[in-house]
């Protein structure tokens, strides 16, 4: 990769840096928030704030939320730009019932079970407690939104918990993030990925959909669905169970395939290596439109490393291993940086990456 860009250009390029490093902030500080203190933000001090100060209480759950991010909304003028450009589009009070009324969980009933390391049980989001409500936005300049959502009151919602740790979940997260598969599939159907089988279910209830197929590798997490929740679909018959390895089955080509929704990973971190993998394999379905679960975090990864390597080759360090079908480019205005960028640029360029020396 060589990059050439004029003064101007130049200065464009050091903006988005700076904007791709306050987006790498805000994800740190929302990282370490959620998997140390969710619950940090009390309801005595949401409470006392809407009394205090006549908010309502998602503008009082922010204001302490700020605060916590050691952010002086109201005497710095700095600290309330960054609140308004990322926390204020981030943070939304979600109505319990909204999700509680979603079809599959008025379909499905948990029991609590356990089948070899996988155990079904019911999980809790207690009141104000912080989660990831759905899918980064990605703005125009390329500013990057986590999204959280917390509820006033305690909510449950069903989880397959391996060894203790939370894999597979239908909280609203899981809800938002697969509504637009959902909403394009259409056909013949293959599920790459069972979880508690939400996709499954609600794409199988559709009239357009003539057959679910869902390739999953744990023959536990098989047996509990086949056991507990899969008798409770309205009709099963649509939903045909495979177990295999999913880059086997996708690599044999989907050629009775309509639609394919991939979900392999919990989360980011063990994502990008899985899809850059099946980005690969797709090019054996040219007949098969393919969608994948929370991709825009997954592209924003990508973007990052792609960035930094940019970096480096404007700098003049010598370009190491991760996407080989940059080695050729030359980028010679601000434009092409962009382009490059965008996500259909980095969908094209997972397809091609073979090693992955900086996948967390």
């Amino acid at each position: 990769m060589r990059i050439s860009l004029n003064e101007a250009d130049r200065a464009r390029f050091q903006r988005l840096v700076a904007t791709q490093r306050q987006n790498a902030a805000i994800l740190d500080f929302y990282s370490r928030y959620l998997n140390c203190c969710p619950r940090a933000v009390k309801a005595n001090e949401v409470r006392q704030l809407t009394v205090e100060c006549g908010v309502d209480d998602q503008t009082a759950y922010l204001t302490l939320f700020a605060a916590l991010c050691g952010l002086d909304i109201a005497g710095n003028p700095d600290h309330r730009h960054l609140a308004e450009r990322y926390l204020r589009p981030s943070i939304r009070r979600l109505t319990a019932d909204r999700y509680r009324n979603d079809p599959y969980l008025n379909e499905i009933q948990f029991p609590n079970r356990t089948r070899g390391r996988w155990g079904l049980r019911l999980q809790r989001y207690e009141p104000y407690e912080a989660f990831v409500r759905d899918d980064l936005i990605v703005k125009p300049d390329f500013t990057e939104i986590p999204l959280l959502g917390f509820f006033s009151e305690t909510y449950a919602y069903p989880a397959v918990l391996e060894a203790g740790r939370e894999w597979m979940t239908v909280t609203p997260n899981e809800i938002e993030t697969m509504r637009g598969p959902l909403a394009d599939a259409k056909g013949r159907v293959c599920a790459f990925g069972l979880g508690l089988g939400y996709f499954a279910l609600l794409a199988a209830q559709k009239p357009e959909v003539s057959r679910v197929t869902v390739v999953e590798r744990d023959p536990d997490v098989i047996a509990l669905f086949q056991d507990y929740i899969l008798p409770q679909f309205p009709d099963p018959r649509k939903v045909q169970l495979v177990q295999a390895d999913a880059l086997d089955f996708a690599g044999r080509g989907l050629a009775d395939t309509d639609y394919a929704f991939v979900d392999l990973w919990h989360d980011v971190a063990d994502g990008v290596p899985l899809y850059c993998s099946m980005k690969k394999v797709e090019a054996l379905s040219p007949h098969t439109r393919f969608s994948y679960w929370i991709e825009r975090s997954l592209l924003s990864n990508l973007r990052f490393r792609l960035l930094n390597q940019m970096q480096d080759a404007l700098a003049g360090v010598k370009e190491e291993a991760g996407f080989p079908e940059t080695a050729d480019w030359r980028l010679e205005r601000y434009e092409q940086v962009e382009m490059a960028l965008r996500d259909e640029s980095l969908r094209r360029m997972a397809a091609g990456i073979k090693e992955q020396p900086w996948a967390f």
